[in-house]
């Protein structure tokens, strides 16, 4: 189960960044309650997210959580290979 413990540091570290993003915007100015509601929910369906694929394995079911750990993890690699292509290719935005 290499590719679970991949995909589970992979989509911790989405986690940790979105954390650190949500903190960033606290800090940064003044807070909106709506965009404030928004990042907590994301953080609540991210941190669920991370919690069920757990139990699926623990529960001898790898095969669901191995998915929605795929599921969850596409976003930031679609992210990551664009940036990695940004600067191989010294592109700017």
């Amino acid at each position: 189960m290499t590719f679970f413990k991949f995909l589970w540091l992979f989509d911790t570290i989405i986690v940790l960044v979105t954390l650190g993003c949500f903190i960033f915007y606290l800090f940064k100015g003044p807070i909106s309650f709506s965009i404030t509601g928004t990042w907590i929910l994301v953080l609540i369906v991210l941190m669920i997210t991370m919690i069920s694929a757990g139990c699926l394995k623990i529960t001898q079911h790898p095969a669901p959580a191995l998915l929605l750990l795929l599921i969850m993890s596409a976003p930031g690699f679609v992210y990551a290979g664009l940036t990695i292509a940004l600067n191989v290719f010294r592109l700017k935005l």
